[in-house]
């Protein structure tokens, strides 16, 4: 395990178009069989990000992908979520409210945010927010009871 040093994993990878799927399915296998975790633990292969310039140079590529790409809504939610586990939600929710005005599929932007509101403690808003997720198709089943169970409620379907 790493504690620190210097990521020095791929970033990127030019493929032929015909072994995309067999490069990926490859990759995915075999990064199934990393363990996540503290990177002082024995068994961990891979750990949080070490410092400030890792941290630096990851939000780099987020916001270079969502610069080349701002209609793709899994750029906006990947960046939102690293922002969330790095305990910085309120650029989080900044982030999701920015990429709604962009992203051609609302759903996924709308669900992460409701979730977020919540966590937050704006319960008003999580259930205005948790509507119009499902009016884009999303299941908000979860969020919807622990709204309830909160005393808020999603306005009528």
């Amino acid at each position: 395990a790493k504690a620190g040093q210097k990521c020095t994993a791929v970033r990127r990878i030019l493929v032929p178009d015909p072994l995309r799927g067999p490069i990926a399915e490859a990759l995915s296998a075999r990064l199934g069989e990393v363990t996540l975790g503290d990177p002082r633990l024995p068994d961990v292969g891979m750990g949080a990000l070490a410092g400030a310039g890792q941290w630096s140079q990851s939000k780099a590529v987020f916001e270079d992908v969502i610069a080349s790409s701002p209609r793709d809504p899994d750029a906006w939610v990947e960046y939102a979520k690293l922002l969330k586990r790095r305990g910085e939600i309120n650029d989080a929710i900044s982030l999701l409210e920015q990429g709604l005005k962009m992203a051609s599929n609302r759903g996924p932007l709308l669900y992460w945010l409701a979730i977020y509101q919540y966590d937050l403690g704006d319960l008003t808003r999580a259930a205005e927010t948790a509507q119009q997720a499902q009016a884009a198709g999303m299941k908000m089943d979860s969020l919807t009871r622990k709204l309830r169970g909160a005393g808020r409620s999603r306005p009528a379907d």
